[in-house]
């Protein structure tokens, strides 16, 4: 294949959105964690890891649409805040990075417990079903390698707090982040790795190779779509239209929590 091919090949597919078995799989974890991420006391966090480019991004924009965007049931639309770790995070630059996903007016105001306390409130008025967490393997200082202890543990204080579940998105390395921190791993749901295809493995195969038929179709589709794999013949392909769940029931309740009391907030 030449290079004009695979360079056409690699804009067909950055056109559409595929959901393939590592997306469904991905998509139903993070409805566990919507649904199960609520206990008595405190709320769980989620993995999701994959090296650089694996698509972890992708996922989670597709989820947002797919579950808030085109939900036309209000009663279903999770509200989502998404929120990245800055480049040489601190606990207050991050910490201001998520009021300002709040929409805080005024989110470098204010010492770290005022900062805290705002963001607790904000998460309760806003009534915030879920945090998304992006890079947290900016959570390792690049300089020294080692882990922003402090961070993890105000992550730690949030889900205690019982606010609301996080979801927590980088590379695999952020692993070493939780590993040691028997508070921070006793909090999660476990972790969904993204992975490359494995060329070894039959049904990555087959399904890696129903994807490139999918891009040279004729006409090719665009948007999102759901693609079904059979051991035989071609891929069957099907647009979605509108608000689809994935591997799920489109009428299923919302986030356990609505409704349900709320763990008193300590700030620090």
């Amino acid at each position: 294949m030449g290079r004009s091919s695979r360079r056409r090949r690699a804009n067909a597919l950055s056109a559409v959105f595929v959901e393939t078995r590592r997306v469904r799989r991905a998509f139903e974890r993070v409805d566990d964690l919507l649904e199960c991420g609520w206990e008595d006391t405190f709320c769980r966090a989620l993995l999701l890891l994959g090296n650089s480019r694996a698509g972890k991004t992708q996922i989670v924009t597709h989820y947002v649409r797919l579950r808030v965007e085109e939900q036309p049931d209000p009663a279903l639309r999770p509200r989502i805040v998404a929120v990245e770790v800055p480049a040489g995070c601190t606990l207050k630059s991050f910490a201001v990075e998520l009021l300002a996903a709040l929409n805080d007016p005024d989110p470098h105001h204010g010492s770290q417990a005022e900062l805290t306390a705002r963001i607790a409130q904000a998460v309760e008025e806003q009534e915030v079903d879920l945090v998304v967490i992006d890079e947290v393997q900016r959570l390792i200082d690049a300089d020294t390698d080692k882990v922003k202890r402090d961070v993890a543990n105000w992550l730690t204080g949030l889900l205690n707090k019982r606010l609301c579940p996080l979801l927590l998105v980088g590379e695999r390395k952020a692993e070493r982040v939780f590993q040691g921190n028997m508070h921070l791993e006793g909090r999660t749901l476990g972790e969904v790795v993204v992975t490359p295809y494995d060329w070894n493995d039959p049904e990555d195969r087959t399904e890696f190779r129903a994807v490139l038929h999918m891009i040279d179709a004729k006409p090719r589709p665009r948007g999102a779509v759901r693609l079904r794999v059979a051991r035989h013949g071609p891929p069957d392909l099907r647009l979605r239209r509108g608000a689809a769940w994935p591997g799920g029931d489109p009428h299923r309740p919302g986030p356990r929590h609505r409704g349900a009391p709320r763990a008193p907030i300590r700030h620090p």
